[in-house]
């Protein structure tokens, strides 16, 4: 829970603008700046010397800092807590997706009860089973790897794939999938699919995918976005240059 510290950071920068508010005093506002607005200073230097282009995290504090020279505390203040809790919230949506993730993974088994020729079982690693070879799910257990029934009758929770909570009933020569839990009566599964290559790891692979490639309707956020950040910061640079702007707002 990575998010955690980053939720306290913005509580304590949403209390000193509070007490900022009530004093009026620029400590609170400086001070909340400070809390609220370092991980995103580090963050926005770090993003613009490997990228070679302005951050929005790193135009937000200039912003923010801007209207320290000109006496409005409050007003960067504001604009650093909007931004600490967005940042936080973001954050709190991708450890939260990383552990569903992690979750899912972690309803396959790591092993199988392999049945050999002559009748007898060994447990393998679910890494080591080919196509072709016959499984034994016993009531209880979790499916291993994907597959189709070639012995027995049963009914298998498929949360994990399908997200219906009502167990499925299952008999010989239909599939099942990894992660799937047996809840009924014993089966024997001849497995189907290679075993980085289930419809779970499938499921958590698009899932992956879509959390690290952006979107079409993303990307041309971002792009807009670039501009945005390019002519907002030329835009502070001549405000800034003119002391007679800065002695008008200050004023």
């Amino acid at each position: 829970m990575n998010y955690i510290k980053e939720f306290w950071d913005t509580i304590t920068c949403g209390i000193l603008l509070v007490l900022g508010f009530v004093t009026n005093s620029p400590v609170f506002f400086v001070l909340a700046i400070v809390i609220g607005g370092y991980k995103q200073t580090l963050e926005g230097i770090q993003d613009t010397l490997e990228n070679k282009h302005l951050n929005v995290e790193l135009l937000m504090i200039l912003s923010a800092l801007g209207a320290c020279l000109i006496g409005y505390y409050s007003e960067g203040a504001v604009l650093i807590f909007i931004f600490a809790v967005s940042g936080a919230l973001e954050a709190m949506t991708l450890d939260q997706s990383k552990r569903e993730i992690n979750s899912l993974m972690a309803m396959q088994p790591e092993t199988a009860q392999q049945l050999l020729e002559d009748g007898s079982t060994r447990t393998v690693q679910v890494e080591t089973l080919k196509i072709g070879d016959k499984v034994i799910v016993a009531r209880g257990a979790g499916v291993p790897i994907d597959g189709k029934i070639v012995s027995g009758e049963t009914a298998l929770e498929e949360a994990a794939i399908t997200g219906e909570s009502v167990p499925r009933n299952k008999t010989v020569g239909d599939r099942v999938f990894g992660g799937t839990l047996n809840v009924s009566s014993p089966i024997t599964i001849e497995v189907d699919e290679e075993p980085g290559n289930t419809m779970l790891q499938k499921i958590v692979k698009m899932v992956d995918d879509a959390q690290n490639y952006p979107s079409k309707t993303t990307r041309f956020i971002d792009k807009i976005e670039s501009y945005y950040r390019r002519r907002g910061f030329s835009g502070c640079c001549i405000v800034y240059c003119d002391s007679d702007i800065v002695d008008e707002c200050a004023v």
